[in-house]
């Protein structure tokens, strides 16, 4: 879609301009993987992990939103490459949480890198009052998807 192909849009029809600019960024952030890289899946669980440390298999599911089973075989697959590892829950020694392991910090944070590069450059291109804008639309946007 050329710059200008969401202007032929009705005025009224926000929803479908910003799910058709969501899915483009998605699909422009997605292009800056590496030959091989992990699936959305397994990459934004170890992302998660990544940035916020050692989590269940619970909490992993309902921050994905998908069923346990799911999660299983995404954390097994992180596992079986050794981007994960399982360890008990020093606080509650029946639970299994879920940590990055060196390799997967560095898969997790090459992939970020890669992604924000791309990004920042978008940005830098923009007016104050643009990003001004985007900043509040991501905000807003956060809220929506959290709700």
């Amino acid at each position: 879609m050329d710059a200008h192909a969401s202007d032929s849009l009705p005025s009224d029809d926000l929803g479908e301009r910003l799910t058709r600019s969501i899915a483009r960024i998605y699909r422009r952030l997605r292009a800056e993987r590496s030959s091989g890289e992990l699936g959305d899946a397994a990459m934004s669980v170890l992302g998660h992990l990544h940035r916020y440390g050692p989590t269940t298999l619970t909490a992993l599911s309902e921050h994905e939103r998908v069923t346990a089973a799911s999660m299983s075989q995404t954390v097994n697959r992180l596992v079986g490459l050794g981007y994960v590892v399982r360890e008990t829950d020093p606080a509650d020694g029946r639970r299994v949480l879920f940590t990055p392991t060196p390799d997967g910090h560095r898969v997790a944070g090459d992939a970020r890198a890669r992604r924000h590069a791309w990004l920042d450059a978008q940005l830098a291109e923009r007016t104050p009052e643009e990003r001004a804008a985007l900043a509040e639309a991501a905000r807003v946007l956060w809220e929506m998807a959290e709700g």
